[in-house]
């Protein structure tokens, strides 16, 4: 679950950005981003209320084990690359991608907090630098050598 203090929005756009969120959020279905059950908005708050991902975050993972082993890194390459194509198609860009807005349930990776994405077709297309998405393209149809 994440929980948005409304009284720190303090501008304009972050309100647009919180409303984009929403909208974003609500929107996807694909097994590699995270799944939005239901939003509540309170007063004060806003609950995003997300099925659970019992594996916690990326971050967390590195920070407990250090660097993953090959063999288990190129599956989450491959997830993350599933999640981000899903995403690009959609002409949405996260912007904030980094192991902390990744979480894992059951072996499977999940992209979360689509708190600075936006969709890219609000940019003019000579706008758009080349992304993580194509690096990951590259490297995703590489597998490892065997040793």
């Amino acid at each position: 679950m994440k929980v948005v203090q409304l009284a720190s929005l303090t501008f304009k756009k972050l309100e647009e950005l919180l409303e984009q969120e929403i909208a974003i959020i609500r929107a996807l279905d694909h097994p590699n981003v995270i799944r939005c059950v239901e939003v509540l908005k309170s007063a004060n708050h806003c609950y995003f209320i997300t099925e659970l991902c019992d594996g916690g975050s990326l971050e967390k993972t590195l920070r407990e084990r250090g660097p993953l082993p090959e063999e288990e890194l190129w599956p989450y390459a491959s997830q993350l690359f599933q999640g981000l194509k899903y995403l690009s198609g959609r002409n949405i860009v996260h912007r904030d991608i980094k192991p902390a807005n990744v979480f894992i349930k059951e072996g499977q990776l999940k992209i979360a907090d689509f708190g600075f994405a936006i969709h890219a077709r609000y940019y003019k297309t000579d706008t758009v630098k080349p992304s993580l998405i194509s690096a990951l393209a590259l490297h995703s149809t590489c597998p490892p050598k065997d040793s």
